[in-house]
């Protein structure tokens, strides 16, 4: 499911994008990941934005002629993570109940989106130079004309991709919900199966679930750092066609396993 904040939306987004705001983070952009100045911001907009609107502004991006195809793609593998607000709130406060400790759950989080971008980058995307051979080709928008019309625009792109979020939650809660009605998901497989068709859905129904807790707590860092099927589909619908889904498909999965193996491990240590 698509969480809200107020920095979550494509209007924030797109009026960030469009108002010309300097950006101080600029002069260090060249040190994080090796891709291109014009992708930091969308980088750090991790810390705080949710799914799916990291993929989001990383397909405005490449449209708008500031990162290359290839660059795209890869960003594509590790900047679409659930926000600390989603995490503290929902995973660890409603669904576990506070008992496991918020900054652990973002340590492992995010230590397993590092290594899937390490992965990414220097075994899939290996060669030499990856991200400097594309000639970038940056549209030019009349100053007049964006100052003009940059809110109604970034109004109307935040009503279209609103609705096509909750469109896609509500597709897939009600099969999740028909699902449970022909089959008895009151067991692990059942309760995986759920939150995999959607996210907060599943989450929901493994809140009460009669499991053992390292089971509950393992499960549900996978399903929150996978993301699932509603996610790629939301996914899918905000990013251009352009761009390749199998590189974020992959490295959602890679994610997920990260995670439980980093649960694990750390598990052990705290």
């Amino acid at each position: 499911m698509a969480e809200c904040n107020d920095s979550d939306t494509p209007a924030f987004s797109y009026l960030y994008r469009n108002t010309g705001a300097d950006r101080p983070d600029q002069p260090v952009a060249g040190t994080v990941q090796n891709v291109m100045e014009d992708c930091f911001w969308h980088i750090s907009c991790r810390c705080i934005c949710s799914y799916p609107m990291g993929a989001k502004t990383t397909s405005d991006l490449y449209e708008n002629g500031q990162i290359t195809k290839k660059e795209a793609e890869y960003l594509l593998t590790f900047v679409n993570q659930p926000s600390p607000v989603f995490v503290r709130t929902y995973l660890c406060q409603i669904c576990l109940n506070d008992r496991v400790p918020f900054l652990k759950m973002m340590l492992i989080l995010l230590a397993s989106e590092w290594m899937t971008a390490q992965f990414f980058r220097f075994i899939i995307f290996r060669k030499k130079n990856y991200f400097g051979e594309e000639t970038v080709m940056k549209k030019e928008t009349p100053a007049t004309s964006s100052s003009e019309a940059f809110l109604d625009v970034s109004i109307m792109n935040g009503f279209e991709t609103v609705t096509r979020l909750g469109g896609y939650i509500l597709m897939f809660s009600i099969l999740s919900a028909c699902i449970s009605h022909f089959w008895n998901m009151k067991n692990l497989i059942g309760y995986t199966l759920s939150g995999i068709l959607e996210l907060t859905t599943g989450l929901c129904r493994l809140q009460n679930a009669n499991i053992h807790m390292q089971w509950k707590y393992l499960l549900t860092l996978f399903l929150t750092a996978f993301g699932g099927i509603c996610i790629t589909f939301q996914t899918r619908s905000l990013v251009t066609r352009k761009l390749s889904m199998i590189p974020y498909i992959t490295a959602k999965l890679l994610n997920g396993i990260t995670t439980v193996l980093f649960a694990l491990f750390f598990s052990k240590i705290i």
